[in-house]
């Protein structure tokens, strides 16, 4: 069996859309569990969990304090039933055959695995996603009528989905460097493979690592990298693009500051060069070259 863990903090118009495209899953619905860990969240997603009737096997697993990413992954990972483990955040898409390419995966041999991951920018912007409102810190004001008309429902998901977004899907910087990276025959900075976004891989490999570090994962970045750097003492993680989701951009402030402040706490950790300098790369500090140098 298979074990999907989504951690969600106040995201539920996000996490109706994640939710959405699970039901549009080609694999058997017996082969998977979905495991919600709700890191006590204040927007009705609680509620939304023990009410809603889904067509696949789902628990939600509700948090009483407000823990953090890493803590909830914990938490589903200590749940999961499953023998292969997925991580995906709570505002992720995942195409059709999502599932089914990495149980396929799976089942040549055991791996990490780290699928593709494709922006839908225009929705960074808005709250809710299906419609069209705003986050509070963005200025009204502003010409939004065209992002609004790129809201993405529930409807459109199970109704040619693909062509919808086709004009202004992207593919981020960090997605970018990801797959550079992991088509590299060297194994250098692969722990960068490892996101919460997209990621396969067997329970107790995760387990045998120690799981999320829950100093990290409050805040943005590294939680997942730091994992990754872990696995990667003993197992490589590989790219594949046929394990496709779609994330559904939001807007970050402070964004450099808390990834400098997240990859401190990452180097002290492990006193590895390594880490300083993809600090600095995705920082755009030094260029691609300079990591192999």
């Amino acid at each position: 069996m298979i074990s999907l863990i989504i951690p969600t903090y106040n995201k539920l118009p996000r996490l109706k859309l994640t939710l959405a495209s699970i039901n549009f899953q080609t694999i058997d619905r017996s082969s998977f569990e979905v495991i919600v860990v709700n890191d006590n969240s204040s927007d009705g997603t609680k509620e939304y969990l023990e009410t809603q009737s889904f067509p696949f096997r789902i628990r939600g697993l509700h948090l009483s304090d407000n823990k953090g990413r890493s803590a909830a992954r914990n938490e589903g990972l200590g749940k999961a039933q499953g023998d292969i483990v997925i991580f995906v955040d709570d505002d992720l898409i995942l195409s059709p055959e999502y599932l089914k390419n990495h149980v396929l995966l799976q089942k040549e041999c055991p791996r990490c695995v780290h699928g593709k991951i494709i922006d839908i920018f225009p929705l960074a912007y808005f709250k809710d996603p299906s419609k069209g409102i705003l986050y509070e810190t963005i200025d009204e004001s502003r010409k939004m009528d065209n992002f609004k008309k790129r809201c993405i429902s529930v409807e459109d998901i199970f109704n040619d989905f693909e062509r919808k977004i086709a004009r202004y899907k992207t593919t981020s910087f960090m997605e970018e460097t990801i797959h550079k990276i992991l088509e590299r025959e060297e194994s250098k900075y692969h722990w960068i493979g490892m996101t919460g976004g997209n990621f396969c891989c067997p329970k107790e490999w995760v387990i045998e690592a120690g799981g999320f570090d829950e100093n990290l994962g409050k805040e943005w970045g590294c939680e997942d990298f730091e994992l990754g750097y872990r696995l990667c003492k003993k197992y490589p993680i590989i790219y594949s693009d046929q394990c496709v989701n779609y994330h559904i951009s939001h807007y970050r402030y402070d964004l450099n500051e808390k990834l400098k402040k997240a990859f401190s706490y990452f180097y002290k950790k492990n006193k590895d060069e390594e880490i300083v300098h993809m600090c600095r790369y995705l920082l755009k500090e030094i260029d691609y070259d300079k990591l192999f140098t």
